[in-house]
This record gives C-alpha cells, sequence and structure tokens, in this order.
C-alpha cells in the first residue's frame, strides 16, 4: 500500500513539475515577445537603456508652434543606430497654414517611409471652425500617403468632438489610440467616437520615469502591433508620453507653447486656462 501511495505522490510531483516547467516557458515568451512603446519629446541620451526597455521608441518630430522638433532627427539616428523600430508624432499647428508643408517637413527630417507618423488633435490647438480643421487634417493626411507612409490618431472623445466635432467619422479608418487617463490598463473603457468602433491602444497612466525620461503608458487592445510596417505580436503594455487628457470633463485650453514645454508639462502644457 506504502508503495503505492509513494509511486502515486511521484507522479502528482512529476505532473506539478511539467506543468511549472510550462508555465515558465510561457512566462519566458511572454517576456520575450512582449512588444513596449515609448513615446518621447525629450533628447534622448541613453538609448541603450530605451533599447533595453522597449522596442520602439516614437519621438516628438512637430511642435504646434510650425516647426520640426530640434532633437527629432538626432533621436531618429540614435534610434536606427540601435535597431530599434520608430516613427515620430507631431502637433500641427492650425494657425501657421499649410497642412501639406507641416506633414512634408517631419517627413523631411528623417526621410523614413513606411510609418505611420501619429498626429495629437486635443481642444485648443486648432480652430472654432470644425470644417476647416477637418479639412487641415484630411491634407495631413493624405500627405502622408503620398510618401508611403500612413497617418495615426492620438485623441478622445472631449477633444475630438471639441476640435472635429461630433459627427465626424471622416478619418476612422486610421489607427486610433484614445486617451482615458483612469490608470487601469483595461480598454474596458472605452466608448465608440468618431466612427471607431474600437480603438488600438488606450494611454492610461501618465509620467512614469523611464531612461531619465517622462513617459505615459499606453496599454494595447489589439494583439498586434499598429505600426505600419510590422506585424510583429505583442502582450505589454506599451509607454508613451507627451499625451494630453481631460479626465473631469472640464474644458481646457491649451496655449501652444505650453503643449511644447518640456520636461515637466501638466497634462501637456504647464499653463492651462480652465473654464468651469
Amino acid at each position: 500500500y506504502q508503495r503505492r501511495v509513494h509511486g502515486y505522490q511521484r507522479r502528482v510531483h512529476g505532473i506539478l513539475s511539467s506543468a511549472m516547467k510550462l508555465l515558465l516557458l510561457f512566462c519566458i515568451a511572454t517576456v520575450s515577445f512582449g512588444w513596449t512603446t515609448f513615446e518621447i519629446h525629450e533628447k534622448i541620451t541613453d538609448v541603450m537603456c530605451l533599447k533595453n526597455m522597449a522596442q520602439e521608441v516614437f519621438p516628438r518630430g512637430y511642435l504646434s508652434v510650425g516647426k520640426v522638433d530640434p532633437d527629432y532627427a538626432e533621436n531618429i539616428k540614435k534610434l536606427v543606430a540601435a535597431k530599434m523600430a520608430t516613427t515620430g508624432y507631431m502637433f500641427p499647428c492650425f494657425k501657421c497654414g499649410n497642412p501639406r508643408k507641416q506633414a512634408d517637413e517631419l517627413m523631411d527630417a528623417t526621410h523614413m517611409v513606411k510609418r505611420r507618423y501619429f498626429v495629437h488633435v486635443l481642444a485648443g490647438q486648432w480652430s472654432e471652425d470644425k470644417s476647416a480643421n477637418r479639412a487641415f487634417l484630411k491634407e495631413i493626411a493624405e500627405e502622408f500617403t503620398t510618401r508611403s507612409n500612413i497617418a495615426g490618431i492620438v485623441t478622445n472623445a472631449f477633444h475630438w468632438e471639441n476640435v472635429m466635432g461630433k459627427d465626424c467619422d471622416d478619418f476612422s479608418d486610421l489607427m486610433l489610440f484614445y486617451i482615458d487617463l483612469d490608470k487601469n490598463p483595461s480598454c474596458r473603457s472605452y466608448v465608440p467616437f468618431g466612427g471607431w468602433t474600437e480603438p488600438r491602444a488606450k494611454l492610461f497612466v501618465e509620467n512614469d520615469q523611464k531612461c531619465e525620461l517622462w513617459v505615459n503608458r499606453i496599454e494595447n487592445c489589439k494583439d498586434r502591433l499598429g505600426f505600419y510596417s510590422s506585424n510583429k505580436e505583442f502582450n505589454k503594455p506599451q509607454i508613451s508620453l507627451h499625451i494630453l487628457n481631460d479626465k473631469k470633463k472640464n474644458c481646457l485650453l491649451y496655449t501652444s507653447d505650453a503643449a511644447d514645454d518640456t520636461p515637466c508639462v501638466d497634462l501637456g502644457g504647464r499653463r492651462i486656462i480652465k473654464k468651469k
């Protein structure tokens, strides 16, 4: 009887040991194949730190005052040299006019192709004419496609409705990173707007310090990377920086220079005017 009991115990131990090994392999695979992204608006000083923590980095490429970020080209060079996936993001300058020129200036800074350039759509940085705002964004998106690139959108329902209008679904074919700084990585908080039935990713927490940079975290809502020239699998939270959000549904008016201030900005700008 005792021999039978000991034999049973050995079999159970073997099963548990095999299960633990499988769990360990699964965890290793998760870490190995996870896809982490940073979006930065400062000069990179330690690219190897970024490479050890992320597979993809999005530097800020265009300022809302109507010029290319002075650190953008150098940041891209460092990332490419480190063999990291990269692209750029922009704050369009509506008052500067000529949206196609702005898109061209961003692309000319690095001459990258097959990239998804993310456009931030944030209240206070556009005009009060929603039709004009739509036309402006349309020209930016179209200009990217003329050089084998494509646009993505970073916004939330509050900003989108204030800038483009509640009924605007003209850009629902573009990838959406939606903003909800609730510190919850779940994308279940998403409520459809702008024609997007579902987002690609959620920006859910801000001001996390990584590699001497302040970053915001992004949780992926899809099982594939939202990068135009890649189809690599990912399952880890992404990280991003310089994201704006209105958590309390106040009307936030951002001045352009405040939106571009670095490095310690509050929801995208130090000088924020609130209307209650």
